[in-house]
């Protein structure tokens, strides 16, 4: 038996309301469902918020090419068969780690070797994480861009300042602030 939590007569303890005054019993999360989804939404936008890394101190890289620089590639699959072999425990582990984040989310290239830094992978890890992945940075920009236009409202001057504050170049930013049509 247990007492009411307004009336205080005693009760079953599985009781879900009281049979005398009808009120609820239960933790605050059990009498407050609405609250208690509206506080975890926003408990999962600052979480999601916080892991989306970001910097103090915009940086600025320059992705040009002189006309007289000759471009080699080096096919996907030279790259990952020789990767791999060499790769450590760790190194394997921070890939996977930078795939998983950059399919949740879209992250700046600084954005993501600090998420993996705050993760305690190494600066060297996550930086060979995020060389490993191969990501497109301005398809990682427009993602970005596309998940602050779900939350709020900016111009396309405020968005790209944001993105540029995430880590993303100018260039990068721009072009997701033009994938999301501002």
């Amino acid at each position: 038996m247990k007492k009411c939590r307004s009336c205080q007569k005693e009760i079953d303890n599985k009781a879900k309301k009281c049979p005398y005054c009808q009120e609820k019993q239960g933790n605050w999360a059990q009498r407050h469902p609405i609250l208690t989804g509206i506080l975890g939404i926003i408990l999962l936008f600052i979480v999601i918020g916080a892991s989306s890394g970001g910097s103090d101190t915009p940086t600025s890289q320059s992705n040009t090419i002189s006309p007289n620089t000759e471009v080699i590639e080096e096919s996907d699959t030279t790259k990952s068969e020789d990767s791999n072999a060499s790769e450590t425990v760790s190194q394997k582990n921070a890939v996977r780690k930078a795939k998983s984040y950059l399919s949740i989310s879209g992250y700046s290239r600084s954005g993501l070797i600090k998420q993996l830094e705050f993760e305690k992978f190494s600066t060297e890890d996550a930086t060979y994480a995020v060389d490993a992945v191969g990501a497109d940075w301005n398809e990682q920009a427009s993602k970005k861009a596309k998940s602050y236009l779900d939350i709020s409202g900016y111009s396309r001057e405020s968005l790209i300042n944001q993105l540029e504050f995430e880590g993303f170049t100018t260039e990068q930013a721009s072009y997701g602030a033009d994938a999301v049509g501002l």
